[in-house]
């Protein structure tokens, strides 16, 4: 089976009307890197790929755009690599691309996404680096700028799709320039020209809270300020798929903020406490049944804000410390136990001083609390470890440590066996961003934001086209602690001898054009930030290079069955190696569909041909970048060769070597030959011949003389070949009855010897013939040689011959013995 060639960087649209998934261009680097040019159709039915190879199309592209325009029947392509603005329209039926050359059209780009809005008829665009919207009606062929009040931002290779049922063209992902790859979802609404960014997310807040439910796999937030107000709105984080939900449970806490919260994985129970509003409650969420239960427990701590809790799962209990009861912020420490619903104060010999805002995460691996920062007029970083085990707290004294801070967060990850600290507030109401990592075993912090020197530039490519040559490359993993502001472009002709060529802007991408086709460049590319440029990237080579030109002289040699081609190699390769030929045949002039596909050979033996019947040949050049012209268009006939394959016959209704008794006989039989039988004859003497009757099977009348006859049958081919075939056929006639015969000479005996034989008269001869022998009988008389008896049973064979005037009548007989 034939299909396209391996490749990336295409564009496939469905066709409803004809159902074929029509493919066109792309990049393959199966040959070093080509790109494409050709329309290729597939037939999900049948399982076939089928080269249409319209007799115009649009030039080799890549990273261009096509959808489906099903009200027209049309699909419809735009731009693609090297910045091209063309829109085309193709129609299978017809296999026809059409530049429809529409007076505005969009910016050209490449990396760009279409999608057919069938209620509203248009063809929508975005993306490409941009982040325009426009809408295409083929019908009008116009492109409309629809320039919406806001859009997702500009992005390379997102994708498009169209959602029928709710009327909205959905975009997904795509590359942000200096962002990296997206996964957001917007939705356009043509009618409405609006774009809606589909990820809702929690509204923005501070002083909530929020625990990992393990069981579930769910981040769970609860309450906090929103703008000047409280809420109680619960939410779920599902990092797998990058969503929030908004569970909205019936039940639930009031409004409240820098409440506690920590999640009791025994239980699988979300526990929740005080908050700011004076409140003292407890509660319990349960993600399964998205249900909040007012604990009330018989005894709880007092009214706490900015507290901190963490679930210690040996113990199973939740561990509480500090916060503000109004009067004086605490130092208490209470642990909870779910099954038994209470609250106890564990009154330590020694704890932290009392403060609020601290956090605190539970370490499984050594079976501690750790408790760092919070704010009591001053800002504390000391590093505490509580084990409920032996009701201790220990000052760790761990040095060096982050800065004092409140209202920061922590976490524990148990396959790092570290605390993991972020962010917080200064004296000042300064935000934090820093983060830091801390080992209960070292009794140590790092902080993972120490600053790491500018890299290079990642992942640079080169693609490389007519006379030019495009890069492409991602941002450096580390800036150095200072953005980005451009990049430097490095070329040159060897490895290892790359000069500056240009500066560019804090862009991914360059273009650089005006290159001599078949010559080898050589790149590399480093960032510029406000300290200087950083180390070069990898380097990279491209070759530039086009199609080859014309195959030359091209000679088609027929025979039969048969037409061999052979041509001259075009004048130019384009820069690059021949890599093979096109072959293509038709059966009418400047009508030739593609063939086949040949290696770098100057030959091709068509065997697929039929004798008698003119065929054109034409055949183009291949190399990397694609294919060249087609060369000159020749003609042949291949014919079939002389035919000298004599006919056959056979004969039907005499075996050889038979004993007729009669001189006419009546002949019948077949002939067959390799290709068309004209004529059989026959002829008792080989000169003079009867034409017999019919050809393949025949018959024909012929006269004998008495005696052995060689038959022959001469059969004749529409090419003149002759065969003769031949048999023996005796006729012996029956024997005579002679009556009132006084004598009768018999001439010959077996033996040669001649015999005068005598008969009375009066006798009666007779003869009577069975199983091809005669017998005579005499009532009386008898035979005699020379006056001398002969007894009948010494008599073979003899001829009879009775004379009727100057006329002998000849019988020959056969006299068995006795």
């Amino acid at each position: 089976k034939s299909s396209p060639l391996a490749r990336s960087l295409h564009v496939m649209a469905y066709d409803s009307e004809s159902d074929r998934v029509i493919l066109f261009g792309g990049y393959s680097s199966c040959c070093l890197g080509i790109t494409l040019g050709d329309t290729w159709a597939y037939d999900f039915n049948t399982n076939t790929w089928t080269a249409m190879n319209p007799a115009v199309a649009p030039g080799p592209r890549e990273s261009s755009a096509m959808a489906y325009d099903s009200r027209s029947d049309r699909v419809i392509l735009f731009g693609g690599y090297g910045g091209s603005n063309e829109t085309w329209a193709y129609d299978f039926n017809t296999n026809t691309w059409t530049d429809t050359n529409p007076v505005v059209e969009p910016p050209g780009r490449w990396g760009h996404a279409l999608a057919y809005d069938s209620q509203s008829d248009r063809v929508i665009l975005f993306g490409g680096g941009l982040y325009d919207t426009w809408a295409y009606d083929f019908n009008g062929n116009i492109w409309t700028d629809m320039a919406p009040a806001s859009s997702p931002l500009g992005r390379d290779s997102p994708t498009l799709t169209y959602d029928s049922a709710a009327d909205r063209v959905i975009l997904f992902g795509g590359t942000v320039s200096g962002r990296g790859d997206s996964n957001e979802t917007w939705a356009y609404d043509f009618r409405a020209n609006a774009w809606a960014d589909m990820a809702r997310t929690p509204p923005a807040r501070y002083g909530h809270a929020m625990a990992y439910d393990s069981q579930s796999d769910r981040i769970i937030l609860f309450g906090g300020w929103t703008g000047t107000q409280q809420s109680n709105d619960t939410w779920a984080y599902d990092f797998k798929t990058n969503t929030w939900t908004d569970l909205a449970p019936v039940v639930g806490p009031r409004v409240r903020a820098y409440h506690a919260m920590a999640y009791d994985s025994q239980s699988d129970r979300v526990i929740l406490f005080g908050g700011y509003g004076g409140y003292n409650d407890t509660w319990a969420y349960d993600f399964n049944a998205n249900t909040w239960t007012d604990m009330a427990p018989a005894t709880s701590p007092p009214a706490l804000v900015s507290d901190a809790m963490a679930y210690d799962s040996a113990a199973d209990r939740v561990i509480l410390f500090g916060g503000d009861n109004g009067t004086r912020v605490s130092n208490d420490t209470w642990a909870y136990d779910f099954n038994a619903n209470t609250w106890t104060d564990m009154a330590p010999a020694t704890s932290p001083p009392g403060r609020d805002s601290p956090a605190m995460a539970y370490d499984s691996s050594a079976d501690r609390a750790i408790l760092f920062g919070g704010a009591a007029g001053i800002l504390f970083n000391d590093t505490w470890a509580y084990d409920l085990g032996t009701n201790t707290w220990t000052n760790m004294s761990a040095a060096p440590a982050p800065s004092g801070r409140h209202l920061h967060g922590m976490a524990y990850d148990s396959q790092s066996n570290r605390v993991i600290l972020f962010g917080g507030v200064t004296a000042y109401s300064i935000p934090l961003e820093d983060t830091w990592t801390y080992d209960l075993n070292a009794n140590g912090w790092t902080n993972v934001d120490a600053p790491v020197p500018l890299s290079a530039p990642r992942a640079l490519g080169a693609l490389s086209g007519n006379a030019q040559v495009r890069l492409d490359w991602q941002a450096p993993a580390s800036d150095g602690g200072s953005s980005i502001t451009g990049y430097n472009v490095y070329r040159g002709f060897a490895s290892g001898t790359l000069v500056l060529l240009s500066s560019v802007g804090p862009v991914l991408t360059y273009q650089d054009a005006g290159l001599t086709n078949g010559v080898a460049y050589y790149y590399q590319v480093a960032a510029v930030t406000a300290a200087g440029e950083g180390p070069r990237s990898s380097e990279v080579a491209a070759t530039p290079r086009t199609q080859p030109s014309a195959a030359l002289n091209l000679v088609a040699t027929p025979s039969a069955a048969r037409v061999v081609l052979t041509w001259s190699a075009p004048i130019s390769d384009g820069g690059a190696p021949l890599t093979g030929y096109s072959i293509y045949r038709g059966t009418a002039p400047a009508s030739s569909p593609f063939l086949a596909s040949v290696g770098n050979v100057l030959t091709y033996a068509d065997d697929a041909v039929t004798n008698g019947v003119t065929y054109y040949y034409q055949a183009a050049a291949l190399n990397l970048a694609g294919e060249g012209p087609r060369s000159n268009e020749v003609s042949a006939t291949p014919t079939a060769p002389p035919d000298s394959t004599p006919p056959t016959a056979a004969i039907g209704s005499l075996p050889n070597n038979t004993v007729v008794n009669s001189t006419t006989i009546t002949l019948t039989g077949t002939a067959s030959d390799n290709v068309a039988i004209e004529k059989v004859e026959v002829s008792a003497d080989g000169s003079t011949w009867i034409l017999a009757t019919g050809t393949t099977s025949w018959s024909a009348t012929l006269t004998l003389r008495e005696g052995q006859n060689t038959i022959f049958v001469r059969t004749t081919d529409t090419s003149g070949n002759v065969s003769i075939a031949t048999i023996t056929v005796t006729v012996e006639l029956a024997s005579l009855t002679l009556q009132g015969t006084s004598s009768l000479a018999i001439d010959r005996v077996a033996g040669g010897a001649a015999v005068t034989a005598a008969i009375v008269v009066g006798v009666y001869v007779s003869s009577s013939v069975a199983s091809g022998s005669s017998g005579v009988s005499a009532a009386s008389g008898g035979m005699t040689h020379k006056g001398i008896p002969l007894p009948w049973k010494r008599l073979r064979r003899f001829l009879l011959r009775r004379k009727r005037g100057a006329e002998q009548v000849q019988v020959h007989d056969r006299l068995l013995p006795g």
